[in-house]
This record gives structure tokens, C-alpha cells and sequence, in this order.
């Protein structure tokens, strides 16, 4: 029926259209160095978005890590409690300011020199200014301390992620359309470990002329007829999700010479894929009068 639905609407002028199909796909590299040491997929399999695909030895990143762990533990113990190495001034200043008041109000009554008030008084005076002089520097001391220890969590939040990304995941669904490494192999920060498609939905990218563009837009639906060879062809319904603003000499897998040198204008047309469609089959377009 599909095919009689063609003939019917477009047969005696062929197809408005033709290119071949493809998948978007993603190719996924390793984002560190290691040997591989697990490999949980196979070629052509279905993987889901966040599905562990190898595993990359993370025996130097937890090396590292457990280095540093061991350098914050000791930076930890550097910090230094300010009551606790503070204490006696606090508590001779504490003593100092009692014996001030004793003695003001003996020389309020006349019964003490007020020198001797008055040496009490300098003596707060020196003390309150080496306990805050102690508060500073051990306030330093602990900045420093924990600058460093900063310093060293910064770190340890680096080997966390590189030990994250020795799992490699995958970023999308799809199938595994490339199988480039295997178990035992050296990755290599920047190889390409896989290539992954997504298979559910066929893309035809097709070639319109200048002429045909006052008749199909991005967002209209059209009739594309895949090709097998042989007369083997199976029909569906395709969307334009975009058109080319530049034109361009028709590539060479256009059918004609006559065709080839023409100028057009790439577009893509997305197809529902039932799993007959693979990449590199012939497509044809057909518009809706």
C-alpha cells in the first residue's frame, strides 16, 4: 500500500530528493591514562545513559589520594586550640583585674599609695596586649593550617573526579556502533574508546534545488522511500528538522552527472527508525503536493 501511495502522488516525476541516511552519534574517549581492566559491553549492544561501559585502572589516582588523605590527617593536628594556649594570660589578667579593684578602692579610702593601683593598672596593660598578641599569632597559625588543608581538599576533589572518570559511562542511549579497545589495552586521555548511535531514529540527509525550496520548510512532514536494491524499498513518514542556508555542488553519490553539477542545499529529514534502516542505505524524499 505504502508503495502504491507513492506512485500515486510522485512516480511519474521520481523522487523530489535522495541522499542516504545516517545516525547521530557520539564518540566517547577516555578522559584519563591507565591500562583497561574491565570492558562491560560488546559491539552492536544497547547501552542506556549512565550505564558503565569499561573500567580504566585507578591504582595511581588512589595512590595519590591516600597520600594526601594522610598529609590533611597531619595538617589537622597543627591546629592550635586559643583558650586552651591562652589560658594563663587570660587567667592573669583575670587575676590582675580583681586585684585592680581591691586596690582602687583601698586608695579611695586612703588606705594604699595609688602607685601601687597604678602598677597593677600597667601591668593589665602589658598582659592584655601579649594575649592578644598570642591571639594573633596563633590566628595565623591556624590560617596557615588551614590554607593548607584548602589546599590539599582542592586536591583530593581532583583525584576523586579523575577517579570517577576512569569508570567511563556512557552519555546517551544507544548501540555500540564501534568497539575500539579492549581488556588489557593502554587508554589514552583523548583516544576514542567507542562510538555509540543512536539507532531508534534514522536521519536522511537529502539535497533539494533552489527551485524545490518554495515547496518544502523545516518542520514539514514528507514521504521517504528507502532503498535495498533490487526494487526493495520500505516507506516512511519523515519530518525536516533543518535546511542548509549556503548552497553547495551535489555530492558525487547523487545519481546523474547532469545532477552532480547543480547547486543544492543539504537538509536533513528525520525518520522513526523500525530497525530495517542502516547507516549508509539510499533514501529518497518525496514531497506532499
Amino acid at each position: 500500500m505504502a508503495a502504491a501511495v507513492i506512485a500515486a502522488g510522485c512516480s511519474s516525476q521520481g523522487p523530489d530528493a535522495s541522499g542516504i541516511f545516517e545516525f547521530a552519534t557520539t564518540n566517547i574517549a577516555s578522559e584519563c591514562n591507565g591500562r583497561i581492566m574491565a570492558q562491560y559491553v560488546s559491539e552492536g549492544e544497547k547501552v542506556t545513559s549512565g550505564q558503565e561501559l569499561f573500567l580504566i585502572d585507578t591504582i595511581q589516582y588512589s595512590v595519590q589520594k591516600n597520600t594526601l588523605l594522610a598529609q590533611r590527617k597531619a595538617a589537622q593536628t597543627q591546629q592550635t586550640d586559643s583558650d586552651i594556649q591562652t589560658a594563663v594570660l587570660r587567667d592573669r589578667l583575670a587575676t590582675l583585674e580583681s586585684e585592680y579593684g581591691r586596690a582602687h578602692r583601698l586608695v579611695e579610702k586612703g588606705a594604699l599609695p595609688r602607685k601601687q593601683a597604678d602598677d597593677i593598672q600597667t601591668e593589665i596593660t602589658i598582659t592584655r596586649s601579649q594575649l592578644s598578641a598570642a591571639e594573633d599569632k596563633i590566628r595565623m597559625s591556624n590560617d596557615a593550617v588551614m590554607q593548607n588543608i584548602a589546599a590539599l581538599d582542592a586536591q583530593i576533589d581532583g583525584l576523586n573526579r579523575m577517579i570517577d572518570k576512569c569508570h567511563i559511562k556512557s552519555p546517551i542511549d544507544g548501540d555500540v556502533t564501534g568497539l575500539y579497545v579492549r581488556t588489557g589495552e593502554i587508554a589514552v586521555a583523548g583516544r576514542t574508546l567507542l562510538r555509540i548511535s543512536d539507532t531508534d531514529k534514522a536521519e536522511l540527509k537529502a539535497y533539494f534545488t533552489s527551485g524545490q525550496l518554495q515547496n518544502v520548510k523545516v518542520g514539514d512532514t514528507v514521504q521517504v522511500v528507502a532503498s535495498y536494491g533490487q526494487n526493495q524499498t520500505r516507506t516512511y513518514e519523515g519530518t525536516v528538522t533543518w535546511i542548509s542556508s549556503e548552497h553547495e555542488f551535489s555530492p558525487k553519490y547523487i545519481p546523474t552527472a547532469e545532477e552532480r553539477t547543480n547547486l543544492v542545499y543539504a537538509s536533513k529529514i528525520s525518520v522513526g527508525n523500525d530497525g530495517y534502516i542502516k547507516a549508509g542505505i539510499n533514501g529518497e524524499v518525496y514531497l506532499k503536493k
